[in-house]
């Protein structure tokens, strides 16, 4: 559709983040656009509680298998998932 090409406000897409993968924080480049985070699959914590994370104003998020949120898109955030031994990608829909 010509309708939404180039169109950065209605856009869907696999956000797949690796182990030792960091998103320096970084803000969208409007308030009129919220971004909606569909977890699909996200690996168990480790043993020492680390795993993938979003950090919004400074709030840490975990993403949770089938447990969407929703957050405005031009406010600081940054995503972090350290390199664990066995960690598998995350993947999320947005």
């Amino acid at each position: 559709l010509d309708l939404m090409e180039n169109c950065m406000f209605g856009n869907i897409f696999f956000s797949v983040l690796y182990p030792g993968t960091e998103i320096e924080e970084h803000c969208g480049p409007t308030n009129v656009r919220h971004r909606l985070h569909f977890p699909l699959y996200v690996p168990t914590r480790s043993e020492d509680g680390l795993g993938p994370t979003l950090k919004v104003c400074g709030r840490t998020l975990r993403w949770c298998e089938g447990e969407a949120f929703v957050f405005d898109d031009s406010l600081a955030h940054a995503a972090r998932y350290p390199n664990n031994d066995g960690s598998e990608v995350r993947v999320v829909l947005v």
